[in-house]
């Protein structure tokens, strides 16, 4: 994984020239009814300003530090996933017991279900193993299949946002048919795909 590494502190873009995505959040006039409850009111992002969002690629990511401080490429992450799911990374016993998950919302057992820091994530094509992460401005959710051998990496300019009804009403079924394709099965409510997408 050459591409990855945690951000430790603000200045933690390397001197190269690689490009990063930026992130976006609503900005405070759209932010308030998004946010989680508890939250403080006024609670808002600094930053940028663009139409009504904020560029929040400036912010220090250190504070999240594993949770989300981790910078890194759709390559790199497909490259740890099929290392991991396939058996190359640990021993059989230690998969099988981040594989061992347990319901993560107990009044929904059939939903996601979380193991030792792996996610048991069932689809509408089927079931799937990874991760999701997020800090203002970016979200990601990594998966592969059960061997490691079809991986797919799904990142978004937001957090927040993923909120907004218009676009939370759109995002599972981005996310079913992201990993629909990966899995070379046919994205649900469409026509049937002839062929399975190459691993």
């Amino acid at each position: 994984m050459t591409h990855t590494y945690l951000a430790t502190t603000a200045a933690w873009r390397p001197g190269d020239n690689r490009t990063y995505a930026h992130g976006y959040e609503p900005d405070a006039a759209h932010l308030g009814p998004l946010l989680p409850p508890g939250m403080p009111p006024g609670t808002s992002f600094a930053g940028l300003s663009h139409e009504d969002h904020v560029d929040t690629t400036g912010i220090n990511p250190s504070w999240a530090w594993a949770a989300g401080a981790v910078v890194s490429t759709a390559a790199d992450w497909a490259r740890f996933d099929t290392a991991l799911m396939s058996g190359e990374l640990l021993p059989p016993a230690q998969l099988r017991q981040m594989r061992t998950t347990v319901p993560e919302d107990p009044a929904a057992p059939e939903a996601t279900r979380y193991g030792l820091g792996l996610e048991e994530v069932r689809t509408p094509c089927g079931t799937v193993w990874g991760h999701t992460g997020g800090i203002p401005g970016y979200a990601s959710q990594n998966y592969t299949d059960s061997t490691g051998h079809r991986t797919v990496a799904i990142l978004t300019s937001t957090v927040f946002g993923l909120s907004e009804p218009k676009v939370a009403a759109r995002y599972r079924p981005l996310v079913d048919a992201a990993v629909c394709r990966m899995l070379g099965k046919p994205v649900p409510g469409t026509a049937t795909q002839s062929t399975a997408l190459p691993g």
